[in-house]
């Protein structure tokens, strides 16, 4: 073609092609002009498509490189620059950037690595990149050799660097305490004195031209003068705040800043430190069982039902160096009895290098029950790793071969996948090193093995990611993505036609598709399998097994850190399980008491200053879907807040000040998630749909085709959406049930403190007596009694639900900022006693001006209102009931300009000069104790005070009692603490 043009573009600089490489730069052009094609190696770009497409590729490449910066960063610590050396570091380090949201390389020379970021980002960059290693140095003689030697299962993780004068070590800061354990363990055997990994100012991270070093602080030190004995130690300690939501707490500006003011001054360094919790590890060796170098635990042998260790290689050379003993021992009775009923037996090890020998039977591959043969190749793996958790004493190390991989003909790629798969949940649950054996003489074997890879499971569906080739495959489909233009030019839709010819082309069926991010892909496959779960749940054959295959080393980090987010936000919707997050922090000082002290002072500062509080209490909280949940632990996160689900209740974990923000934000989402109610178009079920009805709204919403969930009853339902038609169904009934939706209640309008409870007209919504609400309205009643005569006991405070009330009330104010101006509506507090008689009357009707003069009319036959609580307070105006209980409300009274009231007035006066007539009355200008108003919709009765005259008490405004209540003798519902 005329228009075809072909250019490339070298660069000296190896960086460069990384940092494209990283940003996806190939994927980004493509979008943009999809006849593109863009190879990439070593030291060029070479860009084939039209002129224009390609012209727009040399501007956008130079803009994408011109917004970053090349620096050279001085590293004095040598074994720190050999494990940066390393695939395994850069991998490690390239998925921490992608956690943060940061798009960088590096290159490594001797003294030195060169980062390459935007300009911006370089600091973060930097610390992040400091952080993933941890250099340090062993305070030990003549160590090097051994410790080399002894972290030979995590040389992936570790750097050693020794001479006479001293030892250093670098590791990756996830696996710092594994390695500590090893170093404690040498030193002790080499009977120096308990070791302790310490840090040194001078080989502690590194520096570049502009900065001190970051892992320490301090210049780069010369080589002649970098460690003398007048180098102080740097103690570290590290502190585990144990606290639900405590992650979210310690973003906190108010934690930081207690952080930051505490440490300053006091030469004290404090970093967060995300470990895992204490879990076993996963170590491929080259080896046989026989010949082990080292000693396990147990150690696992394939073998036939009848215990012949004459079949199958492993079998026969564990029996040889075992001995006769082991054949002999499996003869007996009861151990053949239990091979035929368990699959499996254990035997003492006789000359073996464990101390017991689990023999497993496996049954051989069957192709044609492809799905059966896997689950019960996966159930009895499982049920073998579960076996060994019961021997006592409990193992710490297992060693096993590749189960299946032999005669028993069992695909490589699938023993690799499943092996790993298990082992890795059974190791999250006990404390177990899982040696996996490897036979040198089987290189395939090996290959599949160390191939990358990660297993997510979406309930009973196994999703594994894994990078490689796609049509090595063994499985029933494959899918593949094609260009808009459905050409096949893609790299796999060739490799496709070149491996299956013209029938495939003929064959081939044209769907449209759109080019998808590595991260847009993962959430839409996780999406899509959970619909697929819900769709088939009720039939008998499903797809159990998924693989996604990943041609680049990028794309398979993106792919896997989502994967992981996703996971990890499913699995943040905590329930009354008693689970409790962590948090740890490094504190590190040149003084230990300094170390102790801070660490003292966070744990003080997090127990005096975090709180929890019930945002909402209702059954509707659990009805909420993942996704929803999901969402709400962001606006926690975004707040700094912890968020924890107990039943009906939703509360927040945090600091005053980030409680009170968050609250409002999450009391506007709860509305928006319940704003629609769905019933049955025929009432012919008994289903409660009132408890599901936010998982059905959820599905509604995000057009969902199918869902799985379950009621609070743990009754298992699923929702099916199809042509806009919903229906749902009850486990194990299979009849569907049409629903209808209707959009009925508007929370809008209501104020975010109300529930979303819905029982009447009104609510009488008893307030919690640990919150806020509750201590704002008695400090509030307090404060405004001049009059401190009278000593009070609270008994409960009431919030006052009533939409229909509190819509005139709204009403009433937008007519009165039109009438008067928008900052002229005048809302006071102000006060109203009432007997108990009268209290239904007010929570449904409201206050109701035709009773004027029940009590008084002195300046108007309207509502009454006091500025004094005190006054209200009369038994005059609140007499005490039979129980010896008075209410007084707390209104909300719109009093805009008052005019002073007269006796028998039944409406209020114009004023000067207009036709508007005045908004309120008042007793006196010069002293206001009373607004009257003649509207009934200027007033709100907002919450209603339930008390008593307190009797032999003295009043604390903390709730301590000095004194004895005869009151709480009578009354077990009286509180154990007064409040006023």
């Amino acid at each position: 073609m005329d228009n075809e043009a072909v250019e490339t573009f070298p660069f000296s600089d190896r960086t460069e092609i990384s940092f494209l490489k990283r940003v996806s730069i190939e994927g980004q052009l493509k979008d943009i002009h999809p006849d593109i094609t863009i190879n990439i190696d070593e030291t060029q770009v070479r860009v084939k498509g039209s002129r224009n497409s390609v012209y727009d590729a040399k501007i956008f490449i130079a803009t994408i490189l011109e917004e970053t910066e090349l620096r050279d960063v001085k590293v004095t610590d040598p074994s720190r620059i050999k494990l940066f050396k390393k695939d395994v570091t850069r991998r490690y380090i390239g998925s921490i950037l992608l956690r943060n949201g940061l798009n960088a390389v590096y290159d490594v020379y001797e003294d030195r690595i060169r980062i390459r970021c935007k300009h911006d980002e370089f600091c973060r960059v930097r610390d992040v990149i400091d952080a993933a290693i941890v250099s340090e140095e062993v305070d030990a003689l003549h160590i090097g050799v051994t410790l080399r030697d002894r972290l030979q299962e995590l040389r992936d993780y570790t750097e050693v660097d020794d001479n006479p004068r001293r030892t250093r070590l670098s590791v990756h800061l996830e696996k710092y305490d594994s390695v500590k354990e090893i170093v404690d363990v040498v030193i002790n055997e080499l009977n120096e004195e308990p070791g302790v990994l310490r840090r040194r100012k001078s080989d502690s991270g590194f520096s570049d031209s502009d900065e001190d070093q970051v892992n320490g602080g301090g210049g780069a030190a010369s080589q002649d003068d970098s460690l003398t004995h007048q180098e102080k130690s740097v103690y570290t300690e590290r502190l585990e705040i144990r606290k639900p939501g405590i992650e979210n707490i310690s973003r906190s500006d108010q934690f930081q800043a207690f952080l930051e003011e505490t440490a300053h001054g006091e030469n004290i360094k404090v970093a967060p430190c995300h470990v895992n919790e204490e879990q076993g590890r996963i170590i491929i060796k080259q080896g046989t069982l026989e010949a082990l170098e080292f000693k396990v635990d147990v150690l696992v042998c394939p073998v036939s039902k009848t215990l012949n260790l004459s079949y199958g290689v492993v079998a026969k050379a564990l029996s040889e160096a075992a001995g006769p003993e082991l054949q002999e021992d499996c003869k007996k009775d009861f151990r053949v009895n239990e091979m035929k009923e368990c699959h499996m037996t254990v035997t003492p090890p006789y000359r073996l290098m464990c101390n017991n020998v689990l023999f497993v039977a496996l049954q051989y591959w069957n192709q044609r029950q492809e799905t059966k043969a896997k689950e019960m190749y996966q159930c009895i793996l499982s049920e073998c790793l579960e076996k060994i958790s019961r021997i006592k004493p409990l193992p710490t190390s297992v060693a096993l071969p590749a189960l299946g991989c032999g005669n028993l003909g069992y695909p490589r790629d699938l023993v690799a996948d499943l092996m790993m798969d298990t082992v890795k949940q059974f190791i999250q649950r006990q404390k177990v090193d899982v040696y996996v054996i490897l036979h040198p003489g089987n290189p395939d074997v090996q290959k599949a093995f160390q191939a990358r890879r990660e297993a997510f499971h979406i309930e009973d569906i196994r999703l594994t990611v894994r990078k490689g080739d796609i049509l090595e495959e063994q499985t029933d489909v494959i899918v593949n993505s094609i260009s808009e233009d459905f050409s096949l030019t893609e790299t796999l839709s060739t490799a496709l036609v070149e491996r299956f010819g013209e029938p495939f082309k003929k064959d081939f069926r044209k769907n449209r598709s759109e080019r998808l991010s590595p991260e847009q892909l993962a959430e839409l496959l996780y999406d899509a399998i959970e619909q697929y779960r819900a769709a088939v749940h009720f039939k008998k054959d499903r797809i159990t097994d998924i693989r996604l295959i990943v041609l680049r080393d990028e794309d398979f980090d993106r792919i896997v850190t989502t994967l992981q987010d996703i996971q990890e936000r499913h699995n943040k919707r905590l329930e009354a399980t008693g689970q409790k997050q962590v948090y740890d922090l490094y504190v590190s000082s040149t003084e230990t008491s300094k170390v102790q002290y801070l660490a003292g002072q966070i744990r003080s500062f997090v127990d005096s200053n975090v709180r929890s509080e019930v945002v909402e209490n209702n059954r509707l909280v659990f009805a909420m879907s993942k996704e929803r949940m999901d969402d709400l632990q962001h606006l926690a996160r975004n707040h700094t807040v912890g968020l924890k689900v107990i039943g009906c209740k939703l509360i927040l974990l945090g600091i005053d000040v980030d409680i009170a923000k968050a609250k409002v934000d999450i009391k506007r989402f709860l509305r928006t998630c319940h704003s629609a109610r769905w019933s049955s178009a025929k009432d012919e079920h008994n289903l409660d749909l009132d408890s599901i009805s936010g998982y059905v709204e959820d599905a509604y919403q995000h057009n969902k085709r199918y869902t799985l969930f379950t009621d609070q009853s743990n009754r298992l339902y699923r929702l099916k959406i199809k042509e806009g038609k919903v229906s749902i169904c009850q486990h194990p009934d299979k009849r569907e049930i049409q629903l209808q939706r209707r959009v009925s209640v508007m929370y809008d309008d209501i104020p975010l403190n109300w529930s979303l409870r819905q029982q009447g007209v009104t609510d009488c919504v008893p307030v919690d007596r640990d919150g806020e609400e509750f201590k704002n309205v008695i400090t509030r009643f307090e404060t405004q009694r001049q009059s401190k005569s009278e000593k009070f006991h609270i008994k409960e405070v009431y919030r006052i639900e009533n939409r229909l009330l509190h819509r005139k009330y709204k009403a009433e104010e937008e007519r009165l900022s039109l009438q008067n101006g928008l900052d002229k509506v005048n809302e006071r507090i102000l006060w109203h006693g009432t007997s108990q008689g009268s209290v239904e009357s007010i929570n449904t009707n409201g206050f109701d001006s035709s009773y004027s003069g029940i009590n008084a009319n002195r300046f108007g036959e309207g509502t009454y209102f006091s500025v004094d609580p005190s006054f209200s307070s009369r038994d005059t105006y609140s007499p005490p009931d039979s129980k010896g209980l008075k209410y007084v409300y707390q209104a909300k009274v719109l009093t805009r300009i008052p005019v002073e009231g007269k006796p028998t007035k039944k409406y209020l006066p114009v004023r000067a000069g207009t036709t508007t007539p005045y908004d309120s009355a008042v007793n006196d200008f010069e002293n206001i104790k009373a607004y009257v108003i003649f509207k009934d919709d200027q007033a709100y009765p907002e919450y209603l005070i339930e008390f008593t005259h307190a009797v032999g008490k003295q009043v604390d405004m903390t709730g301590s009692k000095t004194t004895a209540d005869p009151c709480d003798a009578q009354d077990n519902n009286a509180p154990a603490m007064t409040r006023l």
